[in-house]
């Protein structure tokens, strides 16, 4: 999965000054309040990786559905690619060849995993995989997070996940790696607790 915004130690968002959260608890319980009660997801997704020999960001488009332990990632431009993860088993689908793997063997999918679903669910917050902090500015609530663990130290240099001020929602998330390349993905028009096709997490 080829997932997510470089931005180092920006003073000044796009959207304006980031600055610490001034009443943390009561973000992380409002942040845990909506987890908790979001059963499933299924949302567009646009995603652009920069690279430092590339002028132009290599971009991709496709569709996400999350539910439980089980994840689809389906690219569908610009080439067809699908990924599923269920039951700790990792497939993917390209160039009409699939592929399987036990989670446990693809470090960077299982810590992939663990980013994406932890932030869905409330988890990373708490998860000692990381330093935290956290962030506000006039549109968002803004986690910043350093992987410890040097499993996760290898693929990225920090992760930073943008939410909603009104909803809580993630909307969009930047993997930033230690050579200065990054990865920014935007989810849109996101779908709550749908019940989601059972056949999208079979592969």
């Amino acid at each position: 999965m080829k997932l997510l915004l470089y931005i180092g130690l920006f003073l000044f968002a796009a959207q304006g000054e980031e600055v610490p959260i001034k009443d943390k608890d009561a973000f992380i319980k409002k942040f845990d309040e909506v987890s908790e009660n979001t059963t499933s997801i299924q949302c567009s997704f646009v995603q652009n990786k920069y690279l430092s020999f590339s002028k132009e960001p290599l971009k991709s488009e496709g569709k996400l559905y999350f539910e439980n332990e089980k994840m689809r990632w389906e690219q569908t431009s610009p080439k067809p690619y699908l990924m599923v993860i269920k039951d700790e088993v990792l497939k993917i689908k390209e160039d009409g060849e699939i592929k399987e793997h036990k989670l446990g063997d693809n470090k960077y999918m299982k810590g992939l995993k663990e980013i994406m679903m932890g932030s869905m669910t409330g988890n990373l917050l708490n998860s000692d995989q990381f330093d935290t902090e956290l962030f506000e500015n006039d549109t968002h609530w803004i986690v910043k997070m350093v992987p410890k663990a040097k499993r996760l130290k290898k693929m990225f240099s920090q992760v930073k996940m943008n939410f909603n001020r009104e909803t809580y929602r993630m909307e969009f998330v930047t993997l930033s790696e230690s050579n200065g390349d990054y990865t920014r993905i935007e989810f849109l028009d996101p779908i709550f607790n749908k019940e989601i096709d059972q056949q999208l997490f079979e592969l």
